[in-house]
């Protein structure tokens, strides 16, 4: 970019007080390097020096730039945050031959002038990071060059062995040793240094189906071995003389391999526990004065065994399972959540694994 440089002349009276001098008040406002032209905001005093002199006058040459960066502003244009950018350069930004920027541009009062910080990366070009800045001043002005190292970055794809979905894998050298920031769910960092301020820093992620943040979810089928309680389906009551008798009608438990449905999903926290189907069979021990009862392991409604006759009244009623008779074969033919597990997977995810069988 071209310089806009703007000259003129000012006739200045000496100071009766310092003749060798400009007067004071004048020199202050007009001549400090750096003021802005008093009839044109966007000028800015670089240099001032005496052309020639009399016994009352001084003849002063005064050199003013364009702040560019002022007048974009006023015409609504996006500019860099710096005072100036005149003389400004790039070099090979966006290509992919060289992996070296350089950046000089032009600040006013530079003793107000903040360097940033190394590493710090490139305004334009996020995979460049600054390496070295070097100002060379010029009164007022001071022409700053940074150079700015792109670092290699190399991205590869493929598909996750559990659910299918796609990983990425970007290896990129890092101007860094320290440790990485934590990665969010989905992502998980390594990094292995390579030399004094290098690293090498491999990220992988993986993306579920039409780019959803958590991988897909699935479900196949397995047999597993379960074992079906013993039933109590009815109680038949008689008297054979004098006594009371019954007879449980009981279903045998039993034990069989069945094809149980397996759903597996993906969280990026662990996820409350679900409420399983669990059975708490009943066991009843009762001995009584006419009749004894003796039952274990037992899903089973609330029974109420009664003996009235004779010279003997005596009533029990016999505690229920959980779930009950009536409840357990409601959900017969239906699924159950018979097991649930929840554990921490790859990418800072968590993985829930939850097993459903038919009930019989």
């Amino acid at each position: 970019m071209v310089d806009r440089i703007w000259s003129e002349h000012q006739s200045v009276q000496k100071s009766s007080a310092y003749p060798e001098k400009p007067a004071t008040g004048n020199y202050a406002v007009r001549f400090t390097p750096g003021s802005v032209h008093p009839n044109n905001a966007y000028f800015y005093l670089v240099d001032a020096s005496i052309v020639s002199t009399s016994d009352t006058h001084e003849e002063w040459q005064l050199l003013y730039r364009a702040d560019l960066k002022a007048f974009a502003t006023a015409a609504g244009l996006t500019w860099p945050d710096l005072l100036a950018k005149d003389r400004y350069s790039k070099r090979d930004e966006y290509g992919d031959d060289s992996s070296t920027i350089t950046w000089t541009f032009d600040v006013i009062n530079p003793d107000a002038y903040t360097p940033p910080a190394k590493n710090t990366a490139h305004p334009l070009v996020a995979s460049a990071v600054l390496v070295a800045e070097s100002a060379q001043r010029d009164g007022p002005v001071s022409t700053i060059t940074r150079r700015y190292e792109k670092l290699a970055s190399l991205t590869d794809y493929e598909q996750d062995e559990e659910t299918n979905d796609w990983v990425t894998t970007t290896r990129q050298i890092v101007f860094s040793t320290s440790q990485p920031d934590t990665p969010s769910p989905g992502t998980e960092v390594s990094q292995r240094a390579l030399g004094t301020g290098f690293s090498l820093r491999v990220t992988r992620t993986i993306t579920g189906g039409g780019g959803a943040s958590l991988p897909t979810a699935y479900e196949y089928r397995d047999y597993i071995d379960y074992s079906f309680p013993r039933l109590m389906t009815d109680i038949i009551t008689y008297t054979d003389g004098d006594s009371f008798k019954f007879s449980p009608q009981i279903r045998s438990g039993y034990s069989k391999k069945m094809l149980a449905r397996i759903s597996v999903d993906f969280h990026a926290a662990a996820p409350t526990a679900s409420t399983l189907f669990q059975l708490f069979p009943a066991d009843w021990s009762y001995d009584g004065f006419t009749f004894d009862v003796h039952e274990n392991n037992l899903i089973t409604d609330a029974w109420d065994f009664s003996n009235i006759g004779g010279e003997s009244v005596e009533t029990w009623t016999s505690p229920a399972s959980d779930p009950t008779y009536t409840e357990y074969t409601a959900l017969i033919g239906t699924e159950v959540l018979i097991n649930e597990r929840v554990t921490p997977w790859r990418f800072n995810l968590w993985r829930r694994m939850r097993i459903y069988i038919e009930l019989e």
